[in-house]
C-alpha cells in the first residue's frame, strides 16, 4: 500500500490563520525544519508542536502562490552542500518567533553531507483571505535578494569568472577614460596631432622645470650649487649616526665598547645553556643526573634482575610402577636428584634401587623465592 504524504496546518498555524482572516495581520514564515522520523515514516498531526526527530533548519529561500490553485502557497526550502548524512521523511515550517505553523511528510530522501544540494517545494492550502507572508533572513549567503540588485554578492571576481565575463570586464578595466586629453583635446572625438620643432640642440626651455641639488632649473637662466667642503679625511661628525656593538657614534665624541673578558676557564655562565644527558646545564648551578638519565638500573630495577640466593625446595619421591628387571628415569625439568631408595634383596645378589629422591631449585630474586621451572 502506497503510504499518502500530505502537510497541514498544526493548532498553532490554524489560530494565526484564523486571526489573520479576522485582523488582516500577514503571519510572518522565516525558518523550515527537516526531521528523519527517527527511521520511520511520519504522518502529520495538527497536536504537532514539533518534528517526531528534527535533524536540520535553515531559512526559507521563497514563497509564492501556487499557480494552478489560488488558495496554496508554495515554500522552496534549500538543504545546500555540506549538511546531510540522513534521510528527509518530515518537513515543518516555522513562523519568525519559531512557532510550528505547518507539518507535513514526504517520500523519503537520501541527503548525503557533500556533492549535493536538495530543493524542496512545500505545498499548503490555506485560506483565500489569509495573508502569508515570508520574512527575509539576508546574510547566510545561500540566496540573493532581487532587490539587492547583486550588491549582496560576497565573491564579485568569481561571480564575474563563472558568468564568463572576465575578458569583458578586463577590456573595459584597461579601457582609456574618455576624459583624458592628448594635447588639448579630449578623447571622445578624433584628434590631431601637430608635430613639435626644435630638439635638445636648439631648446631655450625646458616644458617642466627640473631641480638640481634642490635648486628649479628650466633651462632659462644659471643656478649656482654650493660646494660642499670637507672630506673623510678632515670631517668632524657623520651626516648620519652608526652604531657600533649597540653604541650610537657620530664621529664627535669617543665611545667605549665593554670588553668581553674571560675564557672556558673563568667563566661563570654560559651563554646558551646545553643539556647533558637531557639536563639543562648553563654553569651556574650544579645539576645531579640520575640513573633515567644515562640509561642505567635504579636499585629498585636492579634488585628485581639479579638473584640473591640459592635454595632447595621439598623433596619429592620418584617410585616405577612395579617391579622391573631395569628402570631409566630422569628428574623434571628445574629440578636435581638428591637421593636414591635401595631395598634389600634377601639374597647375595646386588641391592634392589626402588625410587628416587629429588628437588625443585630455587632462586632468591628481589626477597621472593622463586621455583625455577627449567634449566
Amino acid at each position: 500500500m502506497l503510504t499518502k504524504h500530505t502537510s497541514i496546518l498544526t493548532q498553532k498555524g490554524q489560530i494565526l490563520e484564523a486571526a489573520s482572516v479576522a485582523n488582516g495581520r500577514p503571519v510572518l514564515l522565516k525558518q523550515f525544519v527537516i526531521g528523519d522520523g527517527n527511521g520511520r515514516p511520519v504522518i502529520p498531526s495538527a497536536t504537532q508542536t514539533q518534528l517526531v526527530h528534527e535533524v536540520y533548519r535553515g531559512t526559507i529561500s521563497s514563497l509564492e502562490v501556487s499557480p494552478e490553485q489560488p488558495n496554496q502557497f508554495i515554500a522552496h526550502l534549500v538543504l545546500p552542500e555540506g549538511v546531510g548524512d540522513f534521510v528527509v521523511r518530515e518537513v515543518g515550517l516555522l513562523t519568525a518567533e519559531g512557532e510550528l505553523y505547518a507539518v507535513g511528510s514526504c517520500s523519503e530522501i537520501e541527503k548525503p553531507r557533500q556533492g549535493v544540494t536538495v530543493r524542496l517545494q512545500f505545498r499548503l492550502a490555506v485560506s483565500e483571505s489569509a495573508q502569508i507572508t515570508l520574512q527575509v533572513a539576508t546574510g547566510d549567503g545561500l540566496f540573493l535578494r532581487q532587490d539587492a540588485n547583486l550588491q549582496d554578492v560576497k565573491d564579485k571576481s568569481r561571480a564575474i569568472d563563472n558568468l564568463g565575463l572576465r575578458a569583458t570586464v578586463d577590456k573595459a578595466n584597461n579601457a582609456v577614460p574618455s576624459e583624458r586629453q592628448v594635447n588639448g583635446q579630449p578623447l571622445s572625438q578624433n584628434i590631431t596631432i601637430t608635430t613639435i620643432t626644435g630638439n635638445a640642440g636648439s631648446a631655450t626651455k625646458l616644458q617642466t622645470a627640473r631641480n638640481i641639488n634642490g635648486l628649479a632649473f628650466d633651462g632659462t637662466k644659471d643656478i649656482h650649487i654650493t660646494t660642499i667642503s670637507g672630506n673623510a679625511g678632515s670631517a668632524t661628525k657623520l651626516q648620519t649616526a652608526r652604531n657600533i656593538n649597540g653604541v650610537a657614534f657620530d664621529g664627535t665624541k669617543d665611545i667605549h665598547i665593554t670588553t668581553i673578558s674571560g675564557n672556558a676557564g673563568s667563566a661563570t655562565k654560559l651563554q646558551t645553556a646545553r643539556k647533558i644527558n637531557g639536563v639543562a646545564f648553563d654553569g651556574t648551578q650544579d645539576i645531579t643526573i640520575s640513573a633515567g638519565n644515562v640509561g642505567s638500573y635504579s636499585k629498585l630495577e636492579s634488585d628485581a634482575r639479579y638473584v640473591q640466593g640459592i635454595r632447595l625446595g621439598a623433596k619429592t619421591r620418584y617410585s616405577p610402577s612395579g617391579n622391573r628387571v631395569s628402570w631409566n628415569w630422569e628428574a623434571p625439568a628445574g629440578n636435581v636428584l638428591t637421593g636414591l631408595v635401595v631395598d634389600e634383596t634377601g639374597s647375595n645378589s646386588a641391592d634392589n634401587i626402588s625410587g628416587a629422591w629429588y628437588r625443585p631449585l630455587q632462586s632468591l630474586v628481589n626477597g621472593k623465592w622463586v621455583t625455577i621451572s627449567g634449566l
